[in-house]
């Protein structure tokens, strides 16, 4: 989706115009039910997470892959400003503390 790509790729500003002008779903998920939310975490772009304790099929959490991808910054805003689940873990028992130790 247009709200993914802009996710995955950093385009916070765009991603902010799709959900509030465009009335984009930022829950939607791809093939995997990884959301828009996972991949910025996946990809370290801070400024556009959303939904921040959405799992995909496997149970992974936008908090688990920014803490897995070493993303500091974008575990910090996911847990400060977004109240992430640091314990919630993936379908392999893995925790965000576990992935980035």
């Amino acid at each position: 989706t247009p709200c993914l790509m802009a996710a995955h790729n950093g385009h916070a500003d765009s991603l902010h115009i799709l959900i509030t002008e465009g009335k984009a779903d930022v829950n939607k998920a791809n093939h995997d039910d990884s959301t828009p939310c996972l991949m910025a975490a996946l990809d370290g772009h801070a400024d556009s997470l959303r939904d921040v304790n959405k799992a995909n099929n496997d149970g992974t959490t936008p908090c688990l892959v920014a803490a897995h991808n070493g993303h500091a910054d974008s575990l910090h805003i996911l847990i400060t400003e977004g109240k992430a689940d640091v314990n919630k873990a993936n379908h392999d028992d893995s925790t965000p503390c576990l992935m980035a130790a």
